[in-house]
């Protein structure tokens, strides 16, 4: 289960303002790890994977493929919960060569076998940064910049932050940071 709360962020001095601050709301932020991700994300010609409720995608960072079935979820005063299964990848293959498990399993009923094409792309520069309480992680900060593409070239670009719960990390950690954040 995914639990993470997800903002827009106006504009680039707001980004970078939360790209400096040292601490939010009494939380300890580490420094920033920077990665690159490459994600597409696939369904079938009449989205039959949305359609039940679901997204596939396969993310691509360094030479490391990891495919995410993600349940649409339920959002609370902002908090995101949602179902997810992972499994990692020798390259983007279909949901068919993916190895044994719950990931394959579930990507197989929701698209029942069927070509999944290429919906759109995303390029993203993440900074990453653990977030903590008195000397307990609670959660992962990522600062993204982010662009989307279709086949004829970019369709938009923005800045998003997200704060993903960590198994350490409390609900009430995560409400106390989206007030703060809100």
């Amino acid at each position: 289960m995914e639990v993470e709360a997800k903002y827009s962020i106006p504009d680039e001095g707001t980004f970078q303002r939360l790209l400096e601050e040292e601490a939010l709301f009494g939380f300890d932020l580490g420094d920033p790890l920077v990665s690159e991700l490459h994600d597409l994300y696939l369904d079938t010609a009449d989205r039959a994977i949305l359609r039940q409720g679901y997204a596939l995608r396969i993310r691509r960072q360094d030479d490391h493929y990891l495919a995410t079935i993600k349940g649409l979820g339920e959002a609370t005063v902002g908090i995101h919960r949602r179902e997810e299964q992972e499994i990692t990848l020798p390259a983007p293959l279909p949901p068919r060569n993916w190895p044994a498990g719950a990931a394959r399993d579930r990507a197989l009923r929701l698209c029942n076998a069927r070509p999944l094409p290429t919906l759109f792309a995303i390029e993203q520069v993440r900074y990453s940064r653990l977030v903590s309480l008195a000397g307990r992680v609670v959660a992962e900060m990522a600062l993204d910049r982010v662009r989307v593409r279709l086949e004829d070239g970019v369709a938009d670009a923005y800045l998003e932050l997200e704060v993903e719960l960590r198994p350490t990390g409390r609900l009430e950690d995560l409400t106390r940071l989206n007030t703060g954040l809100h």
